[in-house]
């Protein structure tokens, strides 16, 4: 067998989350894993992420990289003192901290507790990080192949990287910017260009931060990106061909397609383990399923439900906006009601979606349940304890849950777009092979309909239980994703 070779590369990531601490979705899933996982290959990777108050605790010790603040002007008459802090990740990486107590230390990562807008010095905060993140990699020292910016909180650190950086160690590294979800993409005053610091020249007309008027972060990134990553391959295909995937941005992703590359996110499996998660009531593998029944009765003892073998339970984990189809799911429970079943919603987010979810569980309680909150360890138990998994997304760049769920025995019903496509085949009852279903329209009778099929096999125990195994056996670790990111690095380089 010949031995895998291990990479040289030196990488400097920057993001806005970092799971268990600072996680709004699955992007602080994804950085909590994928510097590990690469690190395993033999990278040096270095993860930048705002020294938020959640994170002054877990990530010790820490070491200053420098004894006096730094300065980060702000257009004309204000300024922030910047500190930075190097800790080490249980992983093996480092984590570079970026100390601003004035932006970083308030009870939320994006918005305050319980309010749906960004905070309104959101710029200033993402600012901070991405130029904290390369004086950081400077003061660490020597030569670096690749920053890689993920999302648009860390987006200005590709232009920062090229207008500031021509003639440091940073000049030479490949700038990489991951798109998680391309309807986030950092909208501003145009005026904001030149606060932060920029060419005034790229702000004019079809310039690289102008965007119908507005500075837009992802617009400048994908400008000034060498490689160009999405999530998942089909999605990587929808917002090159399909402008309706592409936010407004399709003209920009079309010019620059030869630089985009799809990679599909990987799960932690040591995390999501049902054989050793210590969140879950009682433990079970593919070849031993009596734990997953303890795990589902244990459930519907925990909402409130009498506990009942007989009645389906379907789980949705997700943040309740429109984007994951939760209307859809919403106008389903009067069939969900005739079916018999059970749902339960973990998640949070938009107040109208909320609204609508705890009008239904205050009327079908006994049928639905609801928990408005963040709560890693009963999302473990619900995926755990339920039969079905619910991700009728509109557009889904990639999708965690539904990896999670497979790996728990609970099968997804998905729609068949981005990484939803690309993870989960469709049953066959017939051969008995697949791992979970799929619709297309993004329509509540489509949902419907897969749902009835789904339960009608969920009654033929039996054959549930072959398919349930087909997705427990499914392999989405990160260190196989990892070395596809490992190639591409290296394929920029050249």
């Amino acid at each position: 067998m010949v031995e895998q070779r291990k990479s040289s590369l030196r990488i400097l990531m920057v993001a806005a989350e970092i799971a268990p601490w600072a996680k709004v979705g699955g992007l602080g899933d994804v950085i909590a894993a994928l510097p590990g996982a690469l690190t395993r290959q033999g990278a040096e990777v270095v993860l930048a992420v705002p020294r938020y108050l959640c994170l002054r605790e877990p990530l010790t010790p820490v070491r200053a990289l420098h004894r006096y603040p730094f300065r980060m002007s702000w257009g004309a008459h204000s300024s922030y003192n910047l500190r930075l802090f190097e800790a080490q990740h249980p992983d093996g990486f480092k984590v570079l901290l970026i100390d601003c107590p004035q932006l970083f230390d308030r009870a939320g990562i994006y918005n305050a507790p319980g309010s749906s807008h960004d905070y309104a010095d959101s710029l200033v905060r993402w600012t901070a990080l991405c130029r904290g993140a390369l004086f950081g990699a400077l003061l660490l020292g020597g030569e670096w192949d690749v920053v890689h910016a993920h999302d648009m909180h860390a987006a200005l650190a590709l232009p920062l990287l090229r207008e500031e950086h021509r003639a440091t160690p940073l000049s030479h590294a490949r700038a990489v910017l991951s798109i998680h979800n391309l309807a986030y993409q950092g909208l501003y005053p145009l005026s904001s260009v030149n606060d932060i610091g920029l060419s005034e020249e790229m702000a004019g007309p079809f310039g690289a931060y102008e965007f119908y008027g507005q500075m837009n972060m992802m617009k400048a990134a994908l400008s000034f990106a060498d490689g160009i990553h999405t999530v998942s391959p089909t999605y990587a295909y929808e917002i090159v061909e399909d402008e309706s995937f592409g936010h407004g941005l399709q003209g920009v992703l079309w010019s620059r397609r030869h630089h985009v590359m799809g990679i599909l996110n990987g799960i932690d499996s040591r995390i999501w383990d049902p054989a050793t998660q210590p969140a879950l009531p009682a433990h079970y593998d593919v070849d031993d399923l009596k734990g997953k029944e303890a795990c589902r009765r244990a459930l519907q003892e925990e909402l409130g439900w009498d506990v009942n073998d007989k009645r389906p339970i379907l789980g949705m984990v997700t943040r309740l906006t429109s984007q994951k189809g939760v209307d859809l799911v919403a106008e389903c429970v009067p069939m969900l009601i005739q079916q018999d079943a059970r749902l339960v919603v973990l998640g949070t987010g938009d107040p109208r979606i909320e609204a609508t979810l705890r009008a239904l569980m205050e009327k079908h309680p006994s049928h639905i349940q609801a928990r408005f909150l963040f709560d890693q360890a009963l999302a473990h138990r619900i995926l755990a304890g339920v039969d079905i998994c619910l991700m009728p997304s509109l557009f889904e760049p990639c999708g965690l849950v539904q990896m999670y769920a497979m790996r728990y025995g609970t099968l997804p019903i998905v729609r068949r777009t981005g990484g939803l496509a690309d993870t989960v085949e469709m049953v066959d009852t017939e051969q008995l092979t697949g791992t979970g279903f799929l619709f297309e329209d993004p329509t509540s009778l489509a949902l419907a309909r897969v749902i009835r099929q789904a339960l009608s096999l969920w009654r033929q125990r039996p054959r549930w239980l072959e398919i349930l195994k087909n997705a427990m056996r499914k392999d989405f670790s990160w260190d196989h994703m990892a070395q596809d990111y490992i190639n591409w690095y290296e394929e920029l380089l050249v």
